[in-house]
């Protein structure tokens, strides 16, 4: 049987030397893939790759999927510099296979791992070679979320089965929070979800994220996605003895002189509630709440601040958060992309797009 495939892989390696206390140079750089083949035996399929140094398996039942999920486990043997991988599972030939070898080697001497190695296997010439991507990122703090599972659905599955079935296609965060599909099939529909439970399954210890509609293949190409954490109890942005009209709030611990302050003038197309804070590394941040424009942020101290805005759509002046049952989002938060320097006595005025979600 004549087979066809084709490898997609990246490999960074630095240019540092590092010196090890005997003197010598000390190895820093990741195992490099030399050759892959791809051979059939009886009812196995045989996958190996050739690398330029000795290997080792690295948290492998953590790192390594396939996507679409097989229902049998691939047996894996290394040889030296070769890793071995049987495939005894049926392989659809209409299905081009991605599998996952991110974070699953490393070499023998030091211990460097391979962050990025995936290879793409499909039994006929034409390959299913469209992709989607985006990233995941905390929904309040928009940090990356790593080693999140993005899973998509068929679009015609009900939304009770999802964590009750087999995901059609699956994806894991890097550090970056970054996720790939490199071969789904033109055209198709698909429901999108993310979790951070590492069988597939949500429950109301993790974090989920959804995208608010289907994702066509092809048409859809980069998706970002906000991770939350479902509870009864939200985030409390500001404090409870605030009134529905525009007000500011300062840490109690701040006790400066007016003339030691500036002001922060916000213009905006959006003109609706909203919180924002301005956040100083290792200090709580200052909350502002506003019914509706004009924003204006009084007496803040001097220093240099990150802004984030809250697209307060419920009026409550507090960050809520989102609910799978409920198909609701969390509210929108925006993050200003430049740093906002404050000076004493002086009013500074930004334009910041704020874009409602």
């Amino acid at each position: 049987m004549k087979v066809y495939f084709y490898i997609i892989f990246l490999l960074f390696s630095s240019c540092a030397q590092v010196i090890s206390p005997s003197g010598g140079k000390k190895d820093i750089d990741k195992p490099t893939l030399i050759n892959t083949s791809l051979s059939q035996k009886e009812n196995e399929l045989i996958l190996s790759f050739s690398f330029d140094e000795y290997i080792q398996l690295n948290n492998w039942q953590e790192n390594f999927y396939v996507s679409p999920p097989l229902k049998k486990d691939f047996k894996k043997n290394i040889k030296g510099k070769t890793l071995f991988l049987s495939i005894e599972d049926t392989i659809n030939k209409n299905l081009t296979y991605n599998i996952s070898l991110n974070n699953c080697i490393k070499d023998i001497n030091e211990g460097n791992v391979l962050d990025s190695l995936t290879y793409n296997l499909n039994l006929e010439k034409n390959k299913d070679t469209t992709s989607l991507s985006g990233r995941l990122v905390d929904a309040y703090s928009f940090n990356p979320v790593e080693k999140g599972w993005i899973m998509l659905f068929k679009n015609t599955i009900n939304d009770s089965l999802i964590f009750k079935t087999t995901p059609n296609y699956v994806s894991k965060t890097n550090g970056d929070g970054q996720y790939n599909f490199p071969n789904l099939k033109f055209g198709e529909e698909y429901k999108l979800v993310a979790t951070t439970n590492l069988d597939f399954i949500y429950t109301q210890e993790d974090n989920i994220a959804f995208h608010y509609k289907s994702v066509i293949a092809g048409q859809d190409s980069f998706i970002n996605m906000f991770s939350f954490y479902q509870s009864e109890s939200n985030i409390d942005s500001i404090n409870d003895n605030l009134s529905a009209e525009n007000d500011s709030i300062i840490s109690d611990s701040m006790n400066n002189n007016v003339d030691d302050l500036g002001n922060l003038y916000i213009v905006s197309e959006y003109s609706k509630s909203c919180i924002f804070e301005l956040s100083k590394e290792d200090e709580s941040p200052l909350k502002y709440t506003f019914a509706s424009s004009p924003y204006v942020l009084k007496n803040i101290p001097s220093g240099e601040y990150s802004l984030k805005c809250i697209i307060d759509k419920n009026c409550d002046q507090k960050w809520n958060t989102g609910s799978w049952e409920k198909k609701k989002q969390p509210e929108p938060v925006k993050i200003y992309s430049s740093k906002i320097i404050i000076r004493k006595n002086w009013d500074l005025e930004i334009d910041f797009q704020i874009t409602k979600l």
